[in-house]
């Protein structure tokens, strides 16, 4: 491999990513993301494994599997903004990396001294946001049950036989410096060709002692926190392409609890009382399954009005009512909008004549799903 391809894109943390929905954060615990290595980041959903402080391959990104969930809502992500400014130590995953670099046969002598001396190497980012699955970290086990394909067969191969991990966050920013402090002065000559293997696409410059700094714009990924794919979960998809999961159906609206199955052959006839499909977030209500459209005024038995196992409350009504000149459709609540299960006014009409108006109210119980 040629030193110019190696790090053509290695400076950059740094792969670039669109934004999600929103929350507000302005504390992050950073001891507890790893960071990525100057290769750059991936996304949340990504499957990676580490070694020797690198990321190796393959990887396999959401992105690769992604069209195989029919349940898009699984993948929704949160993001967190205000995010705050922090300065990253990357002397660890960077010397990893130089380290495997120097091994390459036609290294030039005087990069090779130069890396050698590579005292420090930090990153600063500002402007940061968080991005996370809305279904924390259940999320990998309950995706791995809804792909069974085989074109994911690789994937799956990859994570049998690897310590894989499951990128469930990770910190993005808008503006990012790096800084490369050497432990020895550097020549012109070594500068320019250290600015050549670096790769460098950003604005950058070099101090008087030498050091390097370069400034990114746009965004960035940074770090990320994972969770090892355990053995049980290893044994699951060892199975996924010879076999089918099959989920206990307890109340029999043909989904089934995602932590009560089985895996069985497809030769083999369905087990009694199991489905082939889960995703249910309350197997003791018929009314609480994946994709339920109606809504409901009581809650469904353990305080929750999710009724269709999203994740989220939907509200079955939000318009609110108002009489008045420019209000053609005053129908709504009478008032702040209704949590679920609670009856309040609902406006159903306004007749507008000279020297006043008439209302008309209904009581109405919000629904939820």
């Amino acid at each position: 491999m040629k030193i110019t391809q190696l790090f053509t894109v290695v400076i950059c943390v740094l792969t670039q990513y669109s934004g999600y929905s929103q929350a507000m954060s302005d504390k992050v615990d950073f001891d507890s993301f790893s960071q990525f290595d100057l290769e750059g980041g991936y996304s949340v959903g990504s499957i990676i494994s580490v070694k020797k402080n690198r990321i190796s391959s393959p990887r396999f990104e959401l992105k690769e599997y992604k069209q195989s969930i029919g349940d898009q809502k699984l993948l929704k992500l949160t993001k967190d903004n205000n995010i705050p400014s922090h300065t990253f130590n990357k002397n660890e995953v960077e010397k990893a990396r130089i380290k495997a670099f120097l091994k390459l046969p036609d290294i030039e002598p005087e990069l090779e001294a130069a890396f050698n001396n590579l005292s420090t190497v930090s990153l600063k980012v500002e402007k940061g946001s968080r991005h996370y699955f809305s279904g924390g970290g259940n999320t990998f086990r309950r995706v791995v049950r809804k792909i069974q394909k085989s074109e994911n067969c690789d994937m799956f191969d990859f994570i049998t036989e690897n310590k894989a991990r499951f990128i469930s966050e990770i910190l993005i920013y808008n503006e990012g410096e790096i800084k490369y402090t050497w432990g020895t002065q550097l020549s012109a000559d070594a500068k320019i060709k250290l600015k050549k293997v670096l790769g460098i696409s950003g604005s950058y410059q070099y101090d008087d002692n030498g050091n390097l700094t370069i400034k990114y714009n746009g965004e960035v990924a940074v770090a990320y926190k994972y969770f090892n794919i355990s053995k049980s979960d290893k044994k699951l998809v060892k199975n996924l392409c010879k076999k089918k999961i099959a989920y206990f159906d307890q109340d029999g609206d043909s989904y089934g609890n995602d932590s009560n199955y089985l895996v069985f052959s497809p030769k083999d006839p369905l087990p009694d009382g199991y489905v082939l499909k889960g995703g249910d977030c309350l197997d003791t209500n018929p009314d609480v399954f994946p994709g339920q459209s109606n809504y409901f005024t009581a809650q469904r038995g353990d305080g929750s009005f999710d009724y269709d196992c999203d994740g989220v409350i939907t509200l079955q009504w939000k318009t609110t009512g108002a009489c008045g000149k420019g209000h053609a459709e005053p129908q709504g609540w009478w008032g702040p909008t209704p949590d679920p299960g609670v009856t309040m006014a609902w406006l159903k009409d306004c007749d507008r004549k000279i020297g006043g108006t008439k209302k008309e109210f209904e009581q109405r119980t919000q629904g939820g799903k």
